[in-house]
């Protein structure tokens, strides 16, 4: 390209078209990476829609085709729902907490082997599909059984219910401080015997020979049976206070059992659905983006453009 002379002072430049080979005039009329996809995608609309298309449907035919789950929820409370419970100092918390750990027992394997001997199955098939959770605030705790249908997730339900009751039931009747309490307590209670016929004696031989000796025989067999009454009756107390507890051993109640059951049909559908949704826009959008233009673009050389 010959140069050209200045122009003389005050006289109007014309404008130079842009040369379209230029390097910087290629690259500042590249579109931008939004456009080129936008851009893309309306020059190949049916690229991009038949992925979203097929997996769209192909997600919604995985979900009808898939066997629905069916949940059946039982509600169970600890000790009594009344006035007279709730009122007691310390109820709300005791139960709460309770709550949580009988929840946790839905799985323990005597609750599982009782349901599965109800059910007349394996213990395996109902720890794998029932679960406890308590609810927040409440005496109350949920058990939720899955199943292949309605009627199955239904009886697992109550029978782990049942089950759970009956494990709960046993578990504060047995209480092992109460026999050895007892054991304790006929030791003491002969020791007091022994030492009330001691005192008799010693009040006999204070009888016959009135002496200093024989009076401090009779005090210490006396203070000898006060202690050992006073041992007997602090075992007997112990050991109504560990028999005690044993009184309200069906502390569980069942609120709901388990009637109808939900499934998840309706969800499945729709969380596949969008997932194919999902995997067809991608796919479309690489379709569309790494098809090979019918234009060709992009920076030539010089010396290509010379030769």
């Amino acid at each position: 390209m010959d140069p050209q002379p200045p122009a003389a002072p005050g006289t109007a430049v014309a404008a130079t078209p842009a040369d379209p080979n230029d390097l910087v005039t290629v690259l500042g009329a590249q579109p931008r990476g939004g456009r080129r996809v936008v851009e893309a995608i309306r020059e190949r609309p049916a690229l991009f829609l038949a992925p979203v298309a097929i997996g769209l449907i192909l997600g919604l035919l995985a979900g009808l085709v898939r066997s629905p789950t069916y949940t059946a929820e039982s509600r169970l409370a600890i000790a009594r729902v009344s006035v007279a419970t709730q009122a007691l100092p310390g109820f709300a918390a005791g139960v709460q907490d309770l709550a949580v750990t009988y929840s946790r027992l839905a799985t323990a394997d005597d609750v599982t082997r009782e349901a599965a001997r109800l059910l007349n199955t394996q213990p395996q098939d109902v720890r794998g599909h029932i679960t406890g959770s308590p609810i927040p605030k409440s005496p109350l705790f949920r058990l939720e059984a899955t199943g292949s249908s309605a009627d199955e997730a239904i009886a697992t339900a109550n029978a782990t219910g049942q089950a759970l009751r009956t494990y709960v039931s046993e578990l504060n009747a047995d209480n092992p401080d109460s026999e050895r309490i007892y054991g304790a307590f006929l030791l003491a209670a002969r020791d007091r015997v022994e030492a009330q016929r001691a005192v008799r004696a010693a009040e006999a031989a204070a009888v016959r020979r009135p002496n200093a000796r024989s009076l401090q025989r009779l005090v210490n067999a006396q203070s000898r049976a006060a202690g050992a009454a006073l041992r007997a009756d602090s075992l007997r107390d112990q050991y109504s206070a560990s028999i005690a507890g044993t009184g309200s051993a069906s502390i569980l109640q069942v609120v709901n059992p388990a009637s109808s059951a939900r499934s998840d049909r309706g969800d499945a559908i729709q969380r596949l659905a969008v997932l194919g949704l999902l995997f067809g826009l991608l796919i479309g959008l690489m379709l569309v983006v790494l098809w090979p233009s019918a234009e060709p673009q992009g920076y030539t050389p010089l010396h290509a453009r010379r030769s």
